[in-house]
Order: structure tokens, then sequence, then C-alpha cells
């Protein structure tokens, strides 16, 4: 009987540590693909296309498709998959400094951001960056957390956000792939 009870509290025990190392993450287990980018989203998270119109205009090529975790809404946790045809120029370095002004105008403080890594994946060049910043309410200070991916592929580029700390923007990534049209 004592050898059961102490399997049993070591079992708990190991469970419990299983946890706390490893954590209860979101699954990565339906695959999408958006004009050319391929990746896997949590399947449970609900989808929706917030992409514009743009049959009229042959040669424009736009898009964006959120995903929202629906299971815990107050989390805050959701994403955001977006391309584009029309190249503007801008780095990645300017994008997360544009995101950093969007943060201010919205009374955003204490920003911080880290340049996570940089590869190519096939014919693409990917950047990644983690950023976070505060924002008081009647409730005390909040802390925002986002993740990104700027991606530059021969004549379409994506950004994917990832906001929220339900998933993580290497694990999207290792999980993507590039065609050329």
């Amino acid at each position: 009987m004592k050898k059961k009870l102490l399997t049993l509290i070591l079992c708990a025990f190991m469970l419990t540590l299983s946890f706390s190392l490893f954590g209860c993450s979101t699954s990565l287990n339906k695959e999408v693909s958006f004009e050319g980018l391929t990746l896997k989203v949590p399947s449970n998270w609900v989808e929706e296309d917030s992409s514009l119109d743009t049959s009229s205009y042959s040669d424009i090529n736009i898009g964006t498709v959120n995903f929202l975790e629906t299971s815990n809404a107050s989390t805050g946790n959701w994403m955001s998959v977006s391309w584009s045809n029309y190249n503007d120029g801008k780095t990645p370095d300017e994008l997360i400094k544009e995101e950093e002004q969007s943060a201010k105008e919205i009374n955003g403080k204490n920003w911080h951001q880290n340049k996570l890594d940089e590869y190519d994946l096939e014919s693409a060049h990917v950047v990644l960056y983690e950023s976070s910043y505060e924002m008081d309410s009647r409730d005390g200070t909040n802390t925002f957390n986002t993740q990104y991916a700027f991606i530059d592929s021969i004549g379409m580029s994506y950004e994917i956000k990832v906001y929220g700390d339900a998933i993580d923007i290497k694990d999207i990534m290792d999980t993507a792939s590039i065609t050329l049209a």
C-alpha cells in the first residue's frame, strides 16, 4: 500500500513539474495558406477574414486574416496574418518603429522591443521581433505583449503579429513554408 501511495505521489509530482516546465501551450494543428505562405494556427481559434476587396485592381493583392482565441476571450490572445504584393520599401526596423509610435499614440509607456531572430526561409527573408508596453487603465497597469514576423518574399510581403502569450512566433514560423506563384 505504501508503495502504491508513493508511486501515486511521484506521478502527481512529475505531472505538476511537467506543466510548470513546459506549460499548457496552445496547439498549432490547423494548416492555413495565404498567397504562397503556409503555416499552422490553433484549430480552436476563430478565423476572421478582414481582407479588402481589391477585385477592381488586378495588380494589387492585399489581405488580412485574424485568428481569435474564444475559449478565454479575456486573455487578449489573437494573431493576424497580413500579405501584400505592394512593397512600400519599409524595412522591418522601420515597421517596428511604427508599432512603437502607434503604442505611444494610445498612451502606451515603457516600450520595449527585442529582435529575436533573422534568417532565410526558402525564397524569403524573415525577421522576428517581440515588443511590450504598458498602459494605465482604471483597473491598474496592463502589459501588452506582441511578437512579429516580417517576411519578405519575391513579389509578396507578409506580416504575422501574435498578441498575448498563448503561442510563440517561433513555433508558428517552425511550421511555415513559402511557395512562389
